[in-house]
């Protein structure tokens, strides 16, 4: 007995960073200090793409929830301010 092989998004998704990973794993190489700005934007950007995508996949889209509920749990007024640190695309700073 065999199971049908499924390749749905999720399985696309995962198996985009499974391979990527593996890529950069074997062939990586920290860049040079003069460098090293541009190297971590360009990273970023790169994952910047997909970001939003996974988090949907792996969540069934409740991070969206989470980012709007934790936005409201600040208590901010209007005309106040917040840092939003390594919340992946800022969406949380923008929802405050």
């Amino acid at each position: 007995m065999t199971l049908a092989k499924h390749s749905g998004p999720l399985e696309q998704v995962f198996n985009y960073f499974k391979v990527k990973m593996l890529a950069e794993s074997i062939d990586y190489k920290l860049p040079e200090k003069e460098k090293k700005s541009e190297y971590v934007e360009s990273k970023f950007d790169e994952i910047a793409q997909r970001y939003d995508l996974f988090n949907d996949l792996i969540t069934f889209g409740m991070h969206r929830y989470w980012k709007k509920y934790v936005a409201k749990k600040t208590g901010l007024a209007p005309g106040e301010n917040c840092l939003d640190l390594c919340t992946g695309t800022g969406d949380i700073g923008r929802a405050v």
